[in-house]
Parts: structure tokens; sequence; C-alpha cells
């Protein structure tokens, strides 16, 4: 547990106090050193930064007391924190990233080029940076899994600006279905079509095909009136 405290951004000491605050109750500042381990030297500096964080409250009475904020509410309080310190430090630092003006080049002899995303780090911060650019509509074709947060703080500010999200899906399961659930909360479009293979191609006319890696054929896939954006 101190372990996964630390993960949420509570320091060593910080964990230790605030678990001996929820497991013995109302305490001083030399009762909570005694139950968590923390060096009394410390405890008070550790107790004021839980206050400060939300996940503690100060009875001011002498001996002073410390009170532990339950944790539905003091570390939802602390996660909505820290998204804002977040979104905060995303934008200054793109604000300022658009102030540097870039070099002029010598005009290349290709036209077209191919880039090759490598990692499923640098893949969904591409993603991120083309989200950023839509003006009317984006559409994504996946498998149905989970996205980080960046992208889900970037589909969410399109979507209220009136940006239609549509999201194409291949697995439609119990594995996934709260995933697809949420996505639709937030504001996606679905669409549901089986795997086929490992690269599918879909279009938007009546005839829609798919594509299979291997030189192999495109198999069919009937149209169905069900499969409509929903």
């Amino acid at each position: 547990m101190i372990e996964k405290l630390k993960r949420a951004g509570l320091t060593e000491y910080e964990a230790k106090a605030y678990l001996a605050l929820l497991t013995y109750g109302v305490q001083t500042g030399r009762e909570v050193a005694a139950n968590s381990g923390v060096p009394p030297t410390r405890v008070f500096d550790t107790l004021k930064s839980l206050v400060d964080k939300g996940l503690a409250s100060l009875i001011r009475e002498k001996p002073m007391l410390f009170k532990a904020i339950r944790a539905e509410v003091g570390l939802k309080t602390l996660f909505e924190r820290q998204k804002e310190r977040i979104e905060t430090i995303e934008k200054e630092t793109l604000d300022a990233l658009k102030k540097i003006k870039e070099k002029p080049k010598v005009k290349p002899m290709i036209h077209e080029k191919l880039e090759v995303v490598l990692g499923f780090t640098q893949m969904f911060a591409e993603v991120v940076n083309m989200f950023s650019k839509a003006k009317k509509e984006i559409l994504v074709f996946s498998v149905g899994e989970e996205i980080p947060y960046s992208v889900k703080l970037t589909s969410r500010k399109l979507i209220s600006k009136g940006v239609v999200a549509k999201l194409i899906v291949t697995k439609c399961d119990e594995e996934n279905k709260h995933i697809l659930q949420e996505r639709k909360k937030e504001g996606w479009l679905l669409r549901h079509y089986p795997g086929v293979g490992d690269f599918t191609f879909f279009f938007s006319s009546p005839q829609r095909g798919g594509n299979s890696p291997g030189g192999r054929p495109p198999k069919k896939i009937p149209f169905n009136p069900k499969l409509g954006w929903r």
C-alpha cells in the first residue's frame, strides 16, 4: 500500500502518516510518529504536507490533533490537482514551443515521404499531435484497447469544440466492453467491424472490403445496416 500511495504522488513519510491516520483515527503528531514509523523530527512537516494536499485536516487544539480525510475524497482531490498541474504544464510548454521559429530549409527533392513511428509512447504522442490539428472530424481505427490520458484529454477538448470523433473497432466483447462504454460517454461515435487478418481497410461506400497481409485477396464484408455509428 505504501508503494501505491507513492505512485499516487506521496512521499514515503506522507504515505506512512496517512495510513496511520486512516487506521487509528484522530491523533497527535507524537502518536502519528509512534504508529507510522515517521521520525518525530519529521512528523509535523509531513502532517502539514498532508493537510496542504487535502488528505488530512488539522484540529486546532492543544495539543494539535490531526484527522485523515476519507480516501475516496482526499485522493480524488489529489488526482484532480495533479491533472490540473499537468494540463497547465502542457499548455505553458506548448505555448513556449510555438514561439520558436523553424529555420528555413532547402526545399527537398522528394515531395512525398513515409514516416515510421516506433514504440507506443512515440505513437500516442504522434496521435495527440495529429488530433490537435483536427478541425471537423477525427477517425480512428483500433482494436478497442485502452488509451493514455493524454489522448483522452486531447479528444475531450476537440469534442467540446464540436469536432466529430469516430472510432472503428474490430473487437467488442466482455474484455473491452467497459473501455468502449467509456469512449461513448466521452462523446465518441462507435462502429464495430469484426477483425479481418492483421490489417483491415474499410471504405464508406456501399462496397466494403478488407485486406489482409501476405498478398491474399481482400475478404468481402457484407454491408450490415446494424453496424452504423452509435
